[in-house]
């Protein structure tokens, strides 16, 4: 397995399991309406050092376990291929979840909020449900550079 492979499990890995106890936790919070600001960014905070700590941590055991031509600086031409179609997918993703964002939006303000709506329409609420589009993005893109290293392509 390749050090780009490894690298690609890894963040699939930590990225799955840390974004989503963040979001749990999150949207709980805020379905029992405990949004308060500091509470959650000191979620956000520790999500976000978390993902780097066992990133950094684990990309750092394999470079310095492997063979020198499975480390980070060699790329060849089927990386870069497998990189370009994890970001195409992860784009795709992106660029819809976005969109969809966006009508949902448009569709409350039209149609107006009921009164016994969980979530309302918080900056709050809007902005997480923006970045558990990029989370599921990064997924995405993780999840296709994976498929790709095990297909062989």
């Amino acid at each position: 397995m390749s050090f780009q492979e490894k690298s690609a499990w890894v963040s699939l890995l930590s990225t799955v399991f840390i974004f989503a106890s963040y979001f749990v936790t999150v949207f709980e919070l805020t379905r029992l309406g405990h949004t308060d600001g500091g509470t959650v960014l000191g979620l956000f905070i520790g999500a976000v050092v978390t993902q780097m700590l066992v990133a950094g941590a684990v990309h750092i055991v394999f470079s310095t376990s492997g063979k020198s031509s499975d480390r980070l600086d060699v790329k060849d031409e089927r990386d870069q291929s497998i990189d370009l179609r994890g970001y195409r997918n992860a784009y795709v993703v992106i660029t819809g979840w976005v969109w969809l964002a966006i009508c949902g939006l448009a569709t409350r303000v039209l149609v107006g909020e009921e009164a016994g709506d969980v979530f309302r329409l918080t900056p709050f609420v809007v902005g997480h449900v923006l970045l558990l589009g990029y989370v599921v993005s990064e997924v995405v893109r993780y999840a296709t550079q994976v498929f790709y290293y095990r297909r062989g392509c």
